[in-house]
Parts: structure tokens; sequence; C-alpha cells
């Protein structure tokens, strides 16, 4: 009974090592993605502003913020905290995304992914800082939401807002 004991508290001290620590390391380019978006007949002035919509609209976590914006130059920059399971804990993943703007075009990037566990399934709650995240699955959820994201904002910017 004690050999079992021990070994259930040895599994899940390495365990808790979690998950997005673990197992093979990405690559330094799968640590971003970057897409263009061709929009034709479309001003940078309201591709900014529709850019700005988007990022209120899908970004409203309180960790989520716009940290750089200039019109002119057609720049919007900020981090995005976005909530992701992987095993039995739950994680909080913080990214930077930037957007570019130009007459008919849109460039984002995602970049920088950190990560923290907040839960697990047995009730745990975990109060860890943001990690930088590596790993090459936790990496692969991270690119996951970030095509997702690109999608969104492809579907935001072509969408007719005319009321």
């Amino acid at each position: 009974m004690k050999k079992f004991l021990l070994f259930v508290i040895l599994s899940t001290v390495l365990f808790s090592c979690k998950t997005m620590e673990m197992g093979p390391k990405a690559t330094p380019d799968q640590l971003t993605y970057s897409e263009i978006i061709e929009l034709p007949n479309i001003t940078q002035d309201e591709l900014y502003i529709k850019a700005n919509s988007w990022f209120v609209d899908n970004f409203n976590d309180a960790e989520s913020v716009i940290q750089f914006q200039d019109k002119e130059a057609g720049k919007l920059m900020g981090k995005y905290v976005t909530s992701a399971k992987m095993s039995i804990y739950n994680y909080r993943i913080k990214s930077t995304i930037q957007i570019d703007l130009k007459e008919n075009k849109v460039r984002v990037t995602f970049k920088d992914p950190y990560f923290k566990a907040v839960s697990d399934d047995t009730g745990n709650v975990y109060n860890e800082s943001y990690k930088p995240l590596v790993s090459k699955d936790g990496v692969a959820m991270a690119q996951n939401n970030w095509k997702n994201l690109n999608t969104s904002l492809k579907e935001y910017l072509n969408s007719d807002d005319n009321w």
C-alpha cells in the first residue's frame, strides 16, 4: 500500500510538471504565425476601423488589451489571452497580435506565446506566472487558435457593415 501511495504521489508530482512544459520543443519558426489578407477596394482607413472593431469584439478578457495603435501608420498591436485545455489541465495562453494595414491589404502576425496553468480536473487551482510556451504540443494548440482568429479577422474584414 505504501509503495502504491508513493507511486501515486510521485506520478502526480511528475505529471504536475504540466503537459505544456513536457515533450519535444517547438522550432523557432513555429512560434510565429503570419498571413497577408488581400482586400480589394478597401482603404487603409476603412481597414483600420474594421480591425480595431474586431479587436474590441473578440478580445473582451481583462488581460487582453490593445497596447499600441497608430491609424496613420496602419498598425495595431496588443496582447490577448485565451483559455485552453490539455490533458487534465486548464491553461491561459497569452500571445501578441500585430495587424499592419495598407490599402487593400492586411498582414496579421501572432507571436510570443506564453502560458500558465490555472486549474486541473481534480479541483486544484494554480497561482502561476506566465512562462514561454515552447512545447511542440502546446505551440500546436496556440497555432490552431491563431489560425481560427485569423479566419475570424478575414471574415470580419470582408463583411459588409453597411446598415
